[in-house]
């Protein structure tokens, strides 16, 4: 591990710090938000994780715009075929009543408003909207007009559209500093690779399959962002050479493992991988297979009749965030 941060360009060494960022959640010290701007709706899109921070996200939004928010609900996506809503995930009743203290939220909209063309009045807000890590003075410009003229807003797929940093002091998240140690000796790890078709496609990235690889993700696009194909038509994106030069490229399963390793995780490191399935199966996780022999899936952890419940609930069932904490 030592040799690892030597080997690190000075950039990444300098004591860089966020403007403002101090823990403050249990410093409750400002009074509830009574959402008398209005309501605000999302229904957030990807895996159960972005989903999680789509909903935070939606949070900080609510208390910043003085606006109510509706209970969450999310996107089918392709990818999961999870039909999992949000109650079958999360306990409503207290999702409700712990941010009773921060924001006010309700089941659903008030009677007179569920008839709205939301569409069709201005009031549904979708991605192409919003900036990627769009700042807090973009709602206040942009979104908090629409909420005073329609008294509603949804936020459609909403995928990191917040940006973490500046936010106001008391819309801040708590933060406990965890200090990551060497890995000694066998861990265990959950890790996420992020390398689904989705992800792959949406990078404009190369891989190594060639022309067969370019073929079938040109194809995913076109029917799961026909926008993206679009915008390539008329804007020059960088080449996939330049893409993965500038890190902008998923890490392949391959190059996950060398830095597992420079990391300090050995071989007889226990490994969950949570996520989707892994585009280019498992002749894709040779690599790290080989290398990481104690590597299980949600597949090989439980028995057919235990999984085939949740076969298209993938949500409910192991795919959440594992934190290791000291001790």
């Amino acid at each position: 591990m030592q040799g690892f941060w030597l080997r690190l360009p000075m950039h990444w060494l300098r004591d860089v710090r966020a403007s403002s960022w101090t823990p403050c959640s249990h410093k409750r010290d400002w009074k509830p938000s009574e959402g008398q701007n209005g309501y605000i709706m999302i229904t957030a899109n990807g895996g159960v994780n972005q989903q999680r921070v789509a909903i935070c996200n939606a949070v900080v939004v609510a208390r910043l715009l003085n606006a109510t928010l509706v209970l969450p609900r999310f996107m089918f996506s392709s990818v999961w075929r999870d039909t999992s809503q949000f109650g079958d995930i999360y306990q409503e009743g207290f999702f409700i009543s712990y941010l009773k203290s921060d924001i006010r939220v309700v089941r659903e909209l008030p009677m007179e408003l569920q008839s709205l063309d939301l569409e069709a009045i201005g009031s549904m807000v979708t991605d192409t909207d919003i900036m990627k890590e769009a700042k807090p003075s973009f709602y206040l410009n942009y979104i908090l007009p629409i909420l005073y003229l329609n008294r509603v807003v949804h936020f459609v797929g909403f995928g990191n559209r917040l940006a973490s940093d500046p936010i106001p002091h008391q819309l801040q998240s708590k933060w406990k500093g965890q200090k990551l140690r060497e890995a000694k000796k066998s861990r265990y790890l959950a890790l996420h690779l992020r390398f689904e078709i989705d992800m792959v496609a949406h990078s404009l990235c190369e891989f190594g399959g060639g022309e067969e690889e370019n073929r079938e993700l040109e194809a995913y696009r076109e029917i799961h962002f026909p926008a993206l194909v679009e915008l390539k038509k008329m804007k020059r994106f960088l080449s996939p050479t330049e893409l993965r030069s500038e890190g902008l490229c998923p890490l392949m399963p391959e190059e996950t493992v060398l830095i597992l390793a420079d990391l300090g995780f050995n071989r007889w490191t226990h490994i969950y991988l949570a996520g989707a399935y892994i585009y280019g199966g498992s002749s894709r996780l040779e690599a790290l297979t080989t290398l990481f022999p104690n590597l299980v899936t949600k597949e090989k952890l439980l028995s057919s009749a235990e999984i085939e419940p949740f076969l298209n609930f993938s949500s409910q069932i192991l795919d959440e965030t594992i934190y290791l904490r000291d001790g």
